[in-house]
């Protein structure tokens, strides 16, 4: 039998590797502080939320309100609150924040990349204590959980690091929240969930889990989550009447149109997807099938938005299904892998997936890695998972090159995701005592 090594220090040179990971993050934001603020255009999102952000201080709309490049806020009101002194005030206007926002672009850098490791580590941790193993901060088994997964999903946390998008932050509400189950605290796990849903409101699709699951409790931390974003801390921040008026104007504003199908003309052009680069499932087989933009109608034909949401389908089904199968996971590693295969599914069907949404195959990447751990604690062991997730990152990291051909609007993303998904799927319906056997075993 071969030796676990997960237990073991890391080695000089993996420490070297990951200075270096960490040196390519700081430089990395250098680029991200000059595109973002030293430009002529602001080539960042951030902006967004922080006009948004001055929109809630002065007492005007934040739905009304556009950023230098004409973009809109989509979200929930929470964020913009949180953000309140990074406020950025249109030109000839007064209310900024006290933080100036070069300042403001470097602490939502700073904060996105520590609530990715802050999420990781935490899980790393869950899942250490779960299998009865020493809780060794330096040992290869808790950084293989941190590193591998953000290296495997490279693009999508550059994508979104380099946007100011807060997509980690939802990473590490997924991540806490698998963590906080495996703790065995149901309650506490729904609302980090919860929490995170009123970022951007898609998190919701994890409840899906729950109802598999029968699980009361933790879908009661849900709502108690989105309560507590949604209402309590708000209305601290800018009192009861303003938390329900903010409330009330992203329900008439977005939430509802978008339920209804009926977006406010003055953001539809926004999410136009042959405008912009929109990477989900139906923009990128349209893309790929008509390579010719010039030849694109005014519209993507509403058979495609069907095809992608039955590839979503197809994805989420057998999910849910081992779900309702495992009240209790069989495995530790099922826990993040069921919470991110699930989300990977569902979201790139959605209108509005960009590039930086495949930042949150982040949890379905570390549940592969712990899947593998264990495996590798009942003496077994499976490349599998670590061949998927070198493809994953190589895919993705095409993707995000330009080509002569943009491979990435044209099917490299969603192609990436559904193989990873693809491979999440057979861990979980191999996993449990009746299917060890199918492991391969390391002959030494």
């Amino acid at each position: 039998m071969s030796v676990d090594s997960r237990h073991e220090p890391l080695t000089r040179l993996e420490l070297a590797g990951l200075w270096t990971l960490l040196l390519v993050c700081l430089a990395f934001g250098g680029v991200t502080l000059l595109r973002s603020a030293f430009l002529t255009h602001r080539h960042t999102d951030l902006e967004v939320y922080l006009r948004a952000a001055w929109a809630v201080r002065v007492g005007v709309d934040p739905y009304h309100v556009a950023d230098s490049n004409g973009w809109h806020y989509h979200y929930p009101p929470p964020l913009a609150i949180a953000l309140i002194p990074g406020a950025v005030a249109p030109p000839g206007t007064t209310g900024d924040g006290p933080i100036p926002y070069p300042v403001a672009v470097v602490l939502a850098y700073v904060a996105s990349l520590c609530a990715l490791v802050a999420g990781l580590w935490r899980l790393a941790v869950a899942l250490a204590r779960h299998r009865g193993e020493p809780e060794a901060p330096w040992n290869r088994g808790t950084w293989q959980v941190v590193a591998i997964p953000t290296l495997a999903c490279l693009a999508g946390v550059g994508a979104t690091l380099g946007r100011g998008q807060p997509n980690l932050l939802l990473v590490a509400c997924v991540c806490w929240s698998g963590a906080t189950a495996l703790d065995g605290r149901r309650l506490a796990a729904g609302v980090w969930i919860g929490l995170g849903a009123c970022i951007k409101p898609y998190l919701l699709v994890l409840l899906l889990l729950d109802i598999a699951r029968r699980d009361a409790r933790r879908a009661m931390g849900v709502a108690l989550g989105v309560a507590l974003g949604l209402g309590v801390l708000p209305a601290l921040v800018v009192g009861p009447s303003d938390a329900i008026g903010l409330s009330s104007a992203y329900a008439r504003a977005r939430a509802f149109p978008a339920l209804a199908g009926t977006p406010d003309p003055a953001i539809e052009g926004e999410l136009d997807p042959l405008r912009g680069r929109f990477v989900g499932y139906a923009p990128s087989l349209f893309k790929a099938l008509h390579v010719d933009p010039t030849a694109w109608p005014r519209r993507i034909d509403r058979s495609y938005w069907i095809v992608g949401a039955a590839i979503a389908a197809v994805l989420a089904t057998p999910i849910v299904v081992a779900a309702a199968r495992r009240a209790e996971p069989a495995s530790p590693g099922l826990e993040p892998l069921l919470a991110g295969a699930l989300l990977i599914a569902i979201v790139p069907a959605l209108p509005s997936c960009k590039d930086h949404y495949y930042a949150l195959a982040v949890p379905l990447a570390a549940g592969l890695v712990a899947r593998v751990h264990d495996l590798r604690e009942h003496g077994m062991s499976s490349r599998a998972p670590w061949i998927a997730l070198g493809i994953h990152a190589v895919i993705q990291l095409a993707g995000s090159i330009p080509w002569p051909v943009d491979i990435g609007a044209r099917g490299a993303f969603p192609l990436a995701s559904v193989l990873l998904n693809a491979m999440a799927i057979r861990e979980v319906w191999r996993c449990g005592p009746e299917h060890r056997s199918e492991a391969r075993r390391d002959v030494a």
